[in-house]
């Protein structure tokens, strides 16, 4: 008998794409060759249904998207916000915190690092252009070839453990990051203005975010080891979490 894979809950906004649309597909195709079974959860389902699919997996992977609404982390919204979705926001940030608290594994991806900030006490910085003047080109243009950067790693940490790296190159796609952080999250890397790259939950046994989209870098090996490592940690968890 062929044993069952991982379930692994890919977040969506309201308004679902398609699996076949290329970002979501880029999510779907990671999640496979790590060796999982992903499950879409769209924020469009009731609050009941949401939380009942949402329980049964065994990871949860924290997607991109558009930008929290400010006032969660007790800012003004400024002027530069895109594609604020009030009730992804709700479902993600509870679902963050419920994922922390019961230590069950997730990755969290570009917005979705941003969302595990929020949902533990972080604030963010709304626009680096504008926020962090002389900061590096973070964001990519619709249709335009992704902006890469050089990412600095701590080696001692689990995300540099597992790339045996201390630096890489990662594409970037955001205009927002993490300013203050939330509790518990250790910030693992870095570009060299200063902006967060990646987080990691202290104590959790696989509670890790990165700036970047490693879905869309499969083609690098270390790519397809934290997807690995993280359908690896999922795969120990066994039932419904409350």
């Amino acid at each position: 008998m062929r044993e069952s894979l991982p379930q692994i809950g890919i977040t969506q906004g309201r308004a679902p794409l398609a699996p076949a649309d290329q970002p979501l597909a880029a999510y779907l195709t990671a999640v496979r060759a790590a060796g999982g079974e992903p499950v879409l959860l769209p924020a469009s389902l009731d609050r009941d249904e949401f939380d009942s699919l949402s329980a049964g997996m065994a990871g949860l992977l924290f997607a991109g998207g558009g930008d929290l609404d400010p006032r969660l982390y007790g800012d003004v919204p400024g002027d530069r916000l895109d594609d604020v979705d009030p009730k992804r926001d709700e479902r993600e940030l509870a679902l963050a915190r419920q994922a922390a608290a019961h230590q069950r594994p997730f990755l969290a991806i570009c917005r979705g690092l941003q969302v595990v900030n929020v949902a533990l006490g972080g604030s963010l910085i709304q626009d680096l252009a504008r926020d962090l003047p002389g900061s590096l080109r973070h964001t990519t243009a619709k249709g335009a070839e992704p902006t890469l950067h050089p990412v600095e790693i701590d080696p001692s940490s689990h995300l540099g453990t597992l790339l045996g790296s201390r630096s890489l190159t990662a594409n970037s796609y955001h205009h927002q990051a993490a300013r203050r952080l939330g509790a518990g999250l250790l910030p693992v890397a870095h570009t060299s203005d200063g902006v967060v790259e990646a987080l990691e939950l202290s104590g959790h046994p696989f509670g890790m975010a990165v700036q970047w989209h490693p879905e869309r870098m499969l083609s690098e090996p270390a790519m397809l080891t934290l997807f690995r490592a993280f359908v690896a940690a999922a795969s120990t968890e066994a039932g419904p979490r409350g």
